[in-house]
């Protein structure tokens, strides 16, 4: 089942680290996910792996295959590495020693009907990609039902952004459009929109968070832009009680998130 591949100018390595770029993976319509449990979030997800690589001196085979049935790679696409091999594949300075190769999906706002009892996140002009990932591993444990991604400036697809999700990113809907079509959406969608705005007055635990909701936050330096003001339904800061103005974005979207489960809770409407 699994094809050995012992040199790392092998054309398929090279096809992979292509992937590791924008514009790859922007082509392919492909990601790379490495590490056991980003892999598995994946397949829990629903996504299709097309291949499979492991390297046996840091990864179990069996560990191995259970991850390619989970992503139903296919039998042509399950490769055992050498560690050279392996590290020409694998970003950062992790030795998980399993990595896959996921087709991605974009869904369509548009086709986003919501229901009365959502939770929502917009993110306006996230540049970070750790910060983006950081933002769907709050939405994953809030149990939010979707991102949109406005005018976003890094790739949600990247690898940094998957690592720093721990995978989630697979398991939350997420949808990626120009602030104008997140505008559009939510107001035909006439559900309640609270901006996190640092000078609004009021503050974020005595606004109301229940669903259906979509809380909308911006980028540290540039906040959000002025056509949201309009939109909104209301805005709401959170407490700075020290010398610095703001927290960093991926923060602020963890604190309305519990606080909008925090709401949910005490209605009796989530346990």
């Amino acid at each position: 089942m699994w094809r050995r591949i012992a040199s790392p100018h092998n054309p398929r390595v090279k096809a992979v680290q292509k992937l590791l770029e924008r514009s790859g993976r922007s082509q392919a319509h492909a990601t790379v996910a490495q590490g056991v449990t980003e892999i598995a979030r994946a397949g829990d997800g629903q996504f299709q792996g097309d291949q499979l690589f492991f390297c046996p001196e840091w990864c179990s085979r069996e560990l191995a295959e259970e991850c390619a049935r989970r992503l139903r790679v296919p039998p042509s696409g399950v490769f055992e590495v050498t560690p050279e091999v392996y590290e020409r594949l694998a970003f950062g300075d992790r030795r998980d020693g399993i990595l896959a190769v996921i087709q991605t999906r974009q869904l369509p706002l548009a086709e986003l009907e919501p229901r009365g009892d959502q939770l929502f996140l917009v993110v306006e002009g996230i540049e970070k990609p750790g910060n983006l990932g950081a933002i769907f591993r709050s939405a994953d444990a809030a149990g939010a039902d979707g991102i949109i991604i406005a005018s976003g400036r890094c790739d949600p697809w990247g690898p940094n952004v998957i690592r720093a999700s721990l995978g989630t990113i697979f398991t939350v809907p997420f949808y990626l459009v120009d602030t104008a079509e997140a505008v559009q959406w939510v107001r035909r969608a006439a559900i309640r929109v609270v901006a996190a705005e640092p000078e609004a007055t009021a503050l974020f635990w005595d606004v109301d968070l229940s669903p259906p909701v979509a809380i909308v936050l911006g980028a540290e330096h540039e906040g959000l832009t002025e056509v949201w003001r309009t939109v909104a339904t209301t805005s709401a800061r959170i407490p700075m009680l020290g010398r610095a103005d703001s927290l960093n974005v991926s923060v602020a979207a963890a604190l309305f998130l519990y606080e909008a489960v925090r709401q949910k809770l005490a209605s009796g409407k989530c346990r």
